[in-house]
């Protein structure tokens, strides 16, 4: 007998723009997802600033300096994805 495990995986359908930005980020929330951790990190890893989404709108990345910078969007403290953003 086999046994099949399914792995139920959210799809997230985000939007971030202007990428690269010279001043912040906006964050399109389209589904409409409420439960979505967001953690903005360096390229060293280190949390910046870390925020919930709780709108279908969110700027982000204002006080942030020129350089590489990750966005992990977590649902029910499971990464989901990572999108990786530049400021310039």
């Amino acid at each position: 007998q086999t046994t099949v495990n399914t792995v139920h995986q959210h799809k997230l359908n985000i939007e971030i723009f202007p990428n690269p930005s010279a001043t912040y980020f906006e964050l399109i929330n389209k589904d409409g997802i409420q439960n979505a951790q967001c953690q903005l990190t360096d390229a060293l890893g280190i949390e910046l600033e870390h925020f919930e989404l709780t709108s279908p709108k969110v700027n982000f990345g204002a006080n942030c300096k020129p350089g590489l910078y990750f966005l992990k969007v977590l649902v029910n403290k499971s990464e989901i994805k990572v999108i990786k953003l530049l400021k310039n």
